[in-house]
């Protein structure tokens, strides 16, 4: 019997935290094959680690602080002695079958070189086309915080009156009915709109101010969502570091995003996108065939006569954004 098999059914509860500026949560902790597994106390599953890469980094009391690399970035701490003894037990079996197994590391970078250049040999756009695709929802939402980080480094937001708030979010539920984007106005007119993804959008307040109507205003944000929902802004960074970087985040190591940051521009997609939900409110689409018309981009006139979209909510918001 392997330490594994002795401690397969073993658990204990963990002190886990992801990154060094997140907080700490309870976990529980328990033996998968070959790895060491994270859960909530809700049963969901968090992450896993491989045991060949679990490192004892410290200790504090009768508890032991582990991590999966030499920075302690992400830590997980134990007090549970006979949890301690069985990850000290199971790692040490890992180990000492380590030699055995080093005859396959070098089929394991020779695949690793043979995935590369097959990516490499791919146009860039395509490269970049799956970073973006591939990224994960815990990556993206880590990719957007920096982005907000850079971007609005002083939270100088406007139409923070609770009537501007109550109106703004009336209007989103009048486009979108369920699930909203997050939207955002921001007190600098030097600033574009930004589509981030996870359906975050930042609106300057010179825009909300300047509509002449609310089709121009749901134009700008349907805009916005579309290029949101495509990632725009991640694809624009891995383009701008190019295809070697786009690969390497493919791989798990984050693009750093070149300052100052420039907002993507939309794309033929993102015109028919926004189009298309416009339509299907029955929402008047010659504000956005405007804004398409700016960007070098045609669309075809409306196929359906529009409703009426006047929803009081647009002038409660521009006059209690002015205060």
């Amino acid at each position: 019997m392997t330490a594994i098999d002795k401690y397969i059914r073993l658990e204990a509860i963990g002190q886990w935290r992801p990154a060094p500026d997140e907080p700490t949560q309870e976990v529980v902790v328990s033996f998968g094959n070959a790895t060491l597994q994270l859960t909530s106390l809700e049963d969901t599953p968090l992450t896993h680690w491989a045991l060949r890469a679990v490192k004892r980094i410290g200790s504090t009391g009768n508890a032991i602080i582990y991590s999966t690399d030499s920075q302690g970035d992400e830590t997980l701490l134990i007090d549970d002695a006979e949890m301690i003894r069985a990850i000290t037990a199971v790692t040490r079996e890992v180990g000492q079958q380590e030699p055995k197994k080093k005859s396959r590391k070098k089929f394991v970078w020779l695949g690793f070189l043979i995935v590369i250049l097959g990516l490499l040999s791919q146009s860039p756009p395509l490269i970049y086309a799956w970073a973006t695709k591939l990224t994960s929802p815990l990556r993206l939402q880590n990719f957007s915080k920096e982005m907000q980080t850079q971007l609005f480094p002083d939270n100088d937001f406007a139409c923070t009156d609770s009537r501007a708030s109550r109106a703004l979010a009336d209007f989103l539920q009048a486009m979108f009915d369920a699930y909203p984007p997050h939207v955002f106005v921001v007190n600098q007119s030097s600033i574009q709109s930004y589509g981030l993804a996870n359906t975050l959008i930042y609106l300057p307040l010179d825009t909300v101010l300047a509509a002449k109507n609310p089709e121009t205003l749901a134009a700008e944000i349907a805009l916005n969502y579309a290029m949101s929902d495509r990632r725009a802004l991640l694809y624009q960074t891995l383009e701008t570091a190019g295809p070697l970087a786009a690969i390497q985040h493919i791989f798990g190591k984050n693009v750093t995003p070149e300052l100052p940051i420039t907002n993507a521009s939309p794309n033929g997609e993102d015109f028919v996108a926004a189009r298309d939900r416009l339509q299907n409110l029955r929402i008047d689409t010659t504000p956005l065939q405007e804004l398409a018309a700016q960007h070098g981009f045609g669309l075809p006139l409306n196929t359906a006569t529009p409703e009426a979209f006047e929803p009081d909510s647009f002038a409660t918001l521009q006059q209690y954004c002015r205060i």
